[in-house]
């Protein structure tokens, strides 16, 4: 499973190309449909699935709606049904680790929410997000209107997933990265040193 950000794109033109057998890569969110495709799920997922010569499933839904019942009906539509399924078979996942810092914010950046509603995530706790799902950096759980517009994996599939590698690195997203690691929504850290002595001292 792939989700999308600049840490994946990263770790995925980094990824030395290699062939493996019985593979299939699936994108775990919706598409952004940014300026900026190639940090957006199905690029990502059509990347990554080129370098170790795999299937791949892309999950043909916009990441944010404006409803609960825009939501439920593109989730629920024959094209989203299959991949939807699919995630409960993820073994492993790659996703990023969102910040809640403006300077650093994706969803701010890429205008999928506002200023109010990333102050009204920060006031609610939230330090971070992993493939949207929001948290404090206890690991505590974060539930705002917003979660229920958004398109991806579930919760409950998210946590199944065995082997979770969280992307980020830098000293901002050092609250992230720990509150991340805490929920249980990554077991697996890729970093660099400056975000890992931050995260040690917090």
């Amino acid at each position: 499973g792939i989700s999308w950000g600049t840490g994946i794109y990263e770790a995925v033109k980094a990824l030395p190309p290699q062939t493996y057998r019985d593979i299939k890569i699936v994108q775990m969110l919706g598409s952004l449909g940014t300026s900026n495709p190639e940090i957006d799920g199905p690029e990502l997922m059509w990347r990554l699935a080129d370098k170790v010569s795999a299937q791949y499933s892309a999950f043909p839904v916009p990441l944010l709606v404006d409803s609960v019942a825009t939501r439920d009906a593109l989730i629920h539509a024959p094209h989203a049904i299959k991949v939807v399924e699919s995630f409960q078979s993820i073994d492993l996942a790659m996703v990023g680790i969102g910040t809640v810092n403006p300077s650093q914010a994706s969803l701010l950046r890429t205008s999928y929410i506002n200023t109010s509603q990333l102050e009204h995530l920060q006031q609610a706790g939230a330090v971070g997000d992993v493939c949207v799902v929001h948290f404090d950096i206890k690991g505590k759980l974060i539930k705002t209107p917003l979660t229920e517009l958004f398109l991806g994996i579930g919760l409950d599939d998210l946590l199944r997933i065995p082997t979770k590698i969280g992307v980020a690195a830098g000293t901002v997203k050092a609250p992230a990265i720990l509150g991340g690691c805490r929920a249980g929504l990554v077991n697996v850290l890729i970093t660099d040193e400056t975000a890992a002595i931050e995260v040690i001292n917090l």
